[in-house]
């Protein structure tokens, strides 16, 4: 599950929205989609979009 300590809840990158829908902000997630999609995700991307391209393999529990 996405709160899970140990996944994106736990990840500096990710936020929440005003409707409390969780969202990630991580840099190369957001170019890669909006390279593919041509478009701007000025406010984060959605975790089901961005899960395929983190993997957790870009997850960081240092918060900033």
């Amino acid at each position: 599950m996405w709160s899970d300590k140990d996944k994106c809840g736990g990840c500096q990158y990710c936020g929440m929205d005003m409707d409390m829908e969780p969202y990630c902000v991580n840099h190369t997630v957001k170019e890669q989609m909006e390279t593919t999609h041509n478009r701007e995700f000025r406010y984060g991307v959605t975790l089901s979009s961005a899960y395929p391209i983190c993997k957790y393999e870009l997850w960081n529990q240092e918060r900033p």
